[in-house]
């Protein structure tokens, strides 16, 4: 490899880690954090605790949000004292009173998480929230709590966060799946805390402006790669992308991070449909017949959400009924 070509290769990683870093401020993750941020900043200036349930299908952009949220009101340090207003955390894969409570100690740096009963935990977490000025708690992967917990450990855990709710006074985020408002179900008060919701929905083109929106996204991306010829967006090209990638944020830059890599090394200037069917195989779908490759010739215009497909339940509905 020459000087050159090593420099080349260098510049592509570059634009690559640039393209995963950056986020895409389409119209639902907007509303998503503005919202957020105003029960926020509620707490942080007129001391109002509110609490919100964000929900999303995978790859939407709910763990971006809330690492974006976390970047944004980083610890800082003022005469000496830790303070920590925004506390972000993951639900453990297999939720107990006790790793919750610890999830949350390590997350405010307490260097004994590991020491005490749940109950010792729990009190800690009071002091420690007190004695950073924490303002809120973000929790996600809430569905974990759906997926591998039995209904009594789910009943346990969700009545121990009404109770720390109550009496930290501060306001709290759950993020999580569709399937996660079901947890709500099993706490008639935890359910009443959690009235205000906001969804980050899969992209869609049902509607002019939302296959425009979604195009405009394609577009942006395109420009990131900063290759000699920009990609055409027209509407058959638009529905190409939605079908090859179900409107997923997610499955959208990871197939066009490979159609970059693809036309760095064949030495191609646009991402042509031969590049973006060779990306579909290599990152969506490595098996997939002609006929069902959105960017071939061939496709048939289907959504590829059967099973053995690769959006087979990769969307979940946002309707679970709550009574």
């Amino acid at each position: 490899m020459t000087i050159i070509e090593v420099q080349k290769s260098d510049d592509m990683y570059a634009t690559i880690a640039k393209v995963k870093n950056i986020v895409f401020q389409h119209p639902a993750y907007q509303k998503a954090s503005e919202e957020i941020e105003k029960v926020y900043k509620l707490k942080l200036v007129g001391d109002v605790a509110r609490n919100i349930l964000c929900l999303g299908s995978p790859g939407t952009g709910k763990s971006t949000l809330k690492n974006q949220l976390q970047m944004k009101y980083p610890v800082t340090i003022v005469n000496d004292r830790t303070i920590q207003h925004l506390v972000c955390v993951e639900t453990p894969s297999k939720p107990t009173i006790k790793n919750m409570a610890e999830t949350i100690l390590i997350e405010l740096n307490d260097p004994l998480f590991y020491r005490g009963s749940a109950m010792q935990k729990t009190q800690r977490i009071r002091i420690l929230v007190k004695e950073k000025e924490v303002k809120m708690i973000i929790i996600d992967e809430l569905q974990h709590f759906i997926d591998h917990s039995g209904n009594r450990t789910a009943a346990e855990v969700s009545d121990w966060l009404k109770t720390l709710m109550e009496d930290t006074k501060i306001s709290f985020v759950l993020m999580g799946l569709p399937r996660s408002v079901q947890l709500l179900t099993i706490n008639s008060q935890l359910k009443r805390r959690f009235s205000q919701r906001v969804k980050l929905p899969p992209f869609t083109i049902e509607k002019v402006s939302d296959m425009k929106i979604f195009g405009s996204v394609v577009k942006q991306l395109d420009k990131l790669f900063t290759l000699p010829v920009s990609i055409s967006i027209t509407a058959e090209r638009t529905k190409r992308f939605y079908y090859a990638t179900y409107g997923v944020i997610d499955y959208v830059v990871k197939l066009m991070t490979c159609a970059y890599e693809l036309a760095i090394t064949k030495k191609c200037d646009h991402l042509s449909d031969d590049i973006l069917r060779l990306a579909f195989i290599n990152v969506i779908w490595d098996d997939c017949q002609p006929k069902y490759n959105p960017f071939d010739k061939k496709f048939i215009w289907k959504p590829l959400d059967d099973p053995d497909m690769p959006f087979h339940q990769a969307v979940e509905p946002d309707d679970y009924i709550i009574s």
